[in-house]
C-alpha cells in the first residue's frame, strides 16, 4: 500500500470514528441549540437566556475555530514561508513556538469547555465527554486529510 494511501486510510478511521460518536451523542444539534441566540418573539423564562451552558459552548465553538486556523495556519506556514519546518524542534522557530503553545490550549480549553456545555444542557457526563471528544477526533481527521506542502 503507498504511503499517502495507507495515511488516507488511517485517517478515514479517525473520521469514521469521530463521525459516529458525533451521530450517537448529537453533538452537533445539542451545540447548535446551545449557541442559537433565542429569536425576538420567543419570551424567555426563569434560567433562560445566558446561561453557563450557553456561554461555554460559545465559548468552546470560538476555541474550537480558532484550533483550527491554527491548524491551517501550521498546514500552510511552510509554503508562506518559502522554507521546510522541522516540527519536532518547535521550540527553536521562531513561528512555532508562539503558536504551538496557543494551539494546545486552545484544543484543551475548547474541548473542556464543550465537554462542559453538553453535561450542563441534557447529556449526562459520560456521554458528554464522548460527545466533545468524536467532535473533535472528526476535526482533527479531517483537518489530517489536507496535504502538507512539500519543500
Amino acid at each position: 500500500m503507498s504511503r499517502p494511501l495507507k495515511h488516507n486510510s488511517k485517517q478515514l478511521r479517525w473520521i469514521a470514528l469521530g463521525g459516529a460518536l458525533s451521530y450517537y451523542t448529537d453533538v452537533v444539534a445539542l451545540l447548535r441549540n446551545l449557541v442559537r441566540p433565542p429569536s425576538s418573539g420567543d419570551t424567555l423564562e426563569d434560567g433562560e437566556g445566558w446561561t453557563w451552558s450557553r456561554m461555554s459552548a460559545v465559548a468552546s465553538v470560538g476555541l474550537g475555530s480558532l484550533t483550527i486556523l491554527l491548524f491551517l495556519y501550521l498546514l500552510l506556514l511552510p509554503k508562506l514561508s518559502g522554507r521546510r519546518l522541522e516540527y519536532s524542534q518547535w521550540r527553536n522557530s521562531e513561528q512555532l513556538r508562539i503558536v504551538i503553545p496557543i494551539l494546545t490550549v486552545t484544543i484543551f480549553s475548547g474541548w473542556t469547555f464543550l465537554v462542559f456545555a453538553l453535561y450542563a444542557s441534557s447529556l449526562g457526563f459520560l456521554l458528554s465527554f464522548l460527545g466533545a471528544s468524536g467532535l473533535y477526533i472528526l476535526s482533527f481527521g479531517l483537518l489530517g486529510l489536507i496535504p502538507i506542502a512539500r519543500l
